[in-house]
């Protein structure tokens, strides 16, 4: 019982400090799916990893955040990754581990003839994991966790 409500106590100071601090324990803010490209597409966060939103097309309002964002052509969407450091405290100092990091999917809208990609995020930086080109699309650029499609300029998306 006295190492339990230890336990709690610790967590709630290191909680407490992790909010007042204006270091160490931020994740990161508001990061972007720039779609620069002439199609659609479509970016799916699995379940725990985050949340996004987009400008709907037809009425310029805001779509909410979902799970799974349809990007339309030469738009910009937001992306918002799941809270998980003070999780990964908490689970640390009871000894039950960490979370794993989450999964995205980033697709075209056209069943993923010209993109169709899923990738590992750490979303306590917001890094997105990839193993060198990631094709039509730049990741963690140009800040970590962000996302820039192809465009006539730079890639083909044809």
């Amino acid at each position: 019982m006295i190492c339990e409500s230890r336990i709690i106590t610790l967590a709630c100071v290191v909680v407490i400090a992790a909010m007042s601090s204006n270091t160490a324990f931020a994740d990161c803010a508001t990061r972007h799916f720039y779609n620069n490209s002439p199609v659609s597409f479509i970016y799916a966060m699995g379940k725990g990893t985050g949340s996004c939103s987009y400008r709907l097309p037809d009425t310029g309002k805001d779509s909410g955040m979902q799970s799974l964002c349809v990007f339309p052509p030469h738009s910009v969407g937001e992306i918002h990754y799941a809270n998980t450091t003070i999780t990964h405290v908490i689970q640390a100092l009871s000894q039950k581990g960490s979370a794993e990091p989450g999964q995205v999917l980033v697709k075209t809208d056209d069943g993923g003839q010209v993109y169709n990609h899923s990738f590992s995020v750490n979303t306590d930086s917001c890094y997105i994991d990839h193993s060198g080109s990631t094709g039509h699309i730049a990741v963690n650029d140009p800040a970590n966790g962000d996302i820039n499609t192809c465009n006539d300029k730079n890639w083909s998306c044809h």
